[in-house]
């Protein structure tokens, strides 16, 4: 079973719908270049949360090593977008909320 099944099942209805909508919109068009739609993608040296486990291994569209079911480029481990579909438990939500309070002051 791939990542992207076993990830697909534990996500919420919201979750599960976007990620669905990412697929179908990329079976219809084909992968995301990145020309028309921003994609916000950070490498792994540039992404300040991969260690909270915000980043492309955690993704439910990450094929490894580098690849992505939705982007037409290579992508690194610890590397992210802003299309990224992450399971819950994956992320350390209450690190994730002190960076969000700290960046707020």
């Amino acid at each position: 079973m791939t990542k992207m099944a076993t990830s697909i099942s534990q996500l919420s209805g919201e979750e599960r719908a976007f990620a669905d909508a990412l697929a179908t919109m990329v079976d219809q068009h084909g992968p995301l270049t990145g020309d028309t739609l921003w994609l916000g993608y950070k490498s792994a040296d540039d992404n300040e949360d991969a260690e909270i486990g915000v980043n492309c291994a955690n993704c439910v569209f990450y094929v490894s090593p580098t690849g992505c079911r939705i982007l037409a480029r290579q992508v690194e481990a610890d590397a992210r977008c802003r299309m990224a579909v992450i399971p819950p438990g994956e992320v350390d939500g209450v690190e994730m909320s002190l960076r969000r309070f700290r960046a707020a002051k």
